[in-house]
């Protein structure tokens, strides 16, 4: 299960199953491209360059929203 280096360390290593709830939705990123925020850490980037390049969620198109 580890790696040969870390059998030393084995005491020491608890595996954490935890699967951490993603709160992201469709509805947030729309919100967040209406309210000129940011969606870097939203979204991966090909995702953000398809909105761009669509100019989706924005008011008008052009606008100058910051993704």
């Amino acid at each position: 299960m580890y790696a040969h280096f870390l059998t030393p360390f084995q005491d020491n290593i608890i595996s954490v199953d935890e699967i951490v709830p993603n709160q992201i939705s469709s509805s947030r990123v729309r919100d967040c491209i209406k309210r000129c925020l940011s969606i870097k850490y939203l979204t991966c980037d090909e995702v953000i360059e398809y909105i761009t390049e669509h100019k989706l969620f924005t008011e008008a198109e052009g606008g100058d929203t910051p993704l």
